[in-house]
Formats: C-alpha cells, sequence, structure tokens
C-alpha cells in the first residue's frame, strides 16, 4: 500500500526571480505534509489494533526523491509477530518462567494456547503456538495489520492536498518574510 504527495512545479514557473525559495519552501512543505501524514496513520493504526504506537511506526517507510518536491509513504501489509506487542523483553520473560497454562498476554491482548520460547543467538523471546495435536511443529504467532492499514490510509488520503496547500503557504511565508 503507499500514497504518493506530490508538489506543484506551476507555482515555481510563475514566481521566475523566487525559483530558489519557491523549491526550498516546496520541499520543506512536501517533507512536512509526509511526516504528518506518516504519523496520522500510524497513530489511527496503533488505535484500532489495541498495539503501541512504536510497534505501528515498524511498518511504516518514507521515501524522499532527490529534488524533495514529491515522497511516497510506504504501508507494509506484512503480519507483526506478536513479540514486538510486550512492552519489553521482561514481560515476556516472566511468561517463559511460570509458563501459564491460559496463554501469553502481549500488549493488551491473551493468545489462547500459546507460550514463550528464545529464538536465535541472542536469545530474544518470542511466542509460539503448536500447529497441531504433537509437539512440533510450532509456529510464531503474528498479528495481521493488513485491515487496518486500508483503513487508515483511506481515512488520511483526503486531508493531504489540503494539508499540503497549508504547509506550501506556511513555508512560502516563511522563506519571503523571514528566512534570508
Amino acid at each position: 500500500m503507499k500514497i504518493t504527495v506530490d508538489g506543484t512545479q506551476a507555482l515555481v514557473s510563475a514566481l521566475n526571480g523566487y525559483a530558489k525559495k519557491v523549491a526550498l519552501a516546496e520541499k520543506r512543505a512536501v517533507r512536512k505534509t509526509t511526516d504528518t501524514a506518516a504519523v496520522a496513520i500510524n497513530r489511527i493504526v496503533a488505535k484500532q489494533a489495541g498495539i503501541p504506537v512504536s510497534s505501528a511506526k515498524k511498518r511504516i517507510l518514507k521515501y524522499f526523491s532527490k529534488s524533495g518536491n514529491k515522497s511516497t509513504i510506504f504501508a507494509g501489509a506484512n503480519a507483526l509477530p506478536v513479540r514486538y506487542l510486550a512492552k519489553n523483553n521482561f514481560e515476556l520473560l516472566g511468561q517463559l518462567i511460570n509458563r501459564p497454562k491460559i496463554g501469553v498476554k502481549a500488549g493488551k491482548r491473551r493468545y489462547a494456547g500459546s507460550f514463550v520460547m528464545p529464538i536465535g543467538e541472542k536469545s530474544k523471546l518470542a511466542v509460539f503456538e503448536r500447529v497441531g495435536k504433537e509437539r512440533l511443529p510450532v509456529q510464531e504467532v503474528k498479528m495481521v495489520l493488513l485491515p487496518f492499514m486500508e483503513q487508515a490510509i483511506t481515512m488520511v488520503q483526503p486531508s493531504i492536498s489540503s494539508d499540503l496547500v497549508k504547509k506550501l503557504n506556511q513555508e512560502l511565508n516563511y522563506v519571503m518574510n523571514v528566512q534570508k
């Protein structure tokens, strides 16, 4: 999923003598609008999914063109491992030692039938569940964020163009009147 924020080149040609200042204002306005949109998407996803904002932030990337008048926000659709929903590793560590029969609690959610197990060389803790009735195989528990991302993008996208115009107006005012 992606959103593209594109600045206006027509404004630069209309203001011939101030081309550098207008280009700088446009670059700042696009950057600020992109940051605002990314934060809004991040907060909406976190609120709807009931996860920490820092966990939702891992799935949102921003790219800016070299000229600075265009940017793209990528919202990742991959599932988020449940271990990132816990406040810290110690929250999962207590459940590793005690082995609760009711499942694992990570963040605000409880995952019934799951358990905590260390993975990798650094012994990071992860939440797993059994695939069948046997002891093995196990799979890591993940939370799907795609529906939340789609809904957040549809909520944020209509306000981007008006936000860009507002930010461009502010930046042009700053560049023309304040900055030398």
